[in-house]
């Protein structure tokens, strides 16, 4: 019989993204929550994030007013204690850099809302539908199509 130890022990696992101005922090979003091991849940925060600042945090400091630092940091949190366990911190200049980069790529991103004509089988989430038959078959309607630029 394997007996399991600490490390081996499922736990609710989260990893979050905060914009860090000064000394205070604000949740900006979420990118994992699930139940894993101790040793899965460092692999899986290990392997989402480098040395260049997440998409997620470049896009919240274009709507930052111009005086407001673009400080952000990646926290990993685990079941055992409320405090994060593993951060990754990136400095103003990295995410500066990443906003100039973006804004000179002239990068729109397209707010669209439409209706579209799904069957039973296709599910709730939009993610698993089958887009290329639904653009096909002409299966949706446009409401709305909003620009927004950084």
């Amino acid at each position: 019989m394997e007996t399991e130890t600490f490390f081996d022990t499922l736990g609710q696992w989260k990893i979050e993204l905060y914009h860090t101005p000064r000394r205070e922090s604000y949740k900006v979003g979420m990118f994992w929550d699930d139940e894993c091991s101790i040793d899965e849940a460092y692999g899986i925060f290990t392997e989402m994030f480098s040395a260049v600042p997440p998409h997620a945090a470049v896009e919240h400091a274009c709507s930052l007013p111009e005086e407001e630092p673009m400080r952000y940091e990646v926290r990993l949190y685990g079941p055992h204690s409320p405090a994060a366990v593993a951060i990754i911190s990136w400095p103003q200049q990295a995410v500066e850099f990443c906003v100039t980069d973006y804004k000179e790529r002239k990068i729109i991103k397209k707010v669209i809302t439409m209706e579209v004509e799904v069957g039973e089988e296709d599910g709730e989430d939009p993610s698993e539908w089958d887009w290329s038959d639904i653009i096909e078959t002409g299966s949706f309607r446009l409401l709305d199509n909003t620009e927004e630029t950084c």
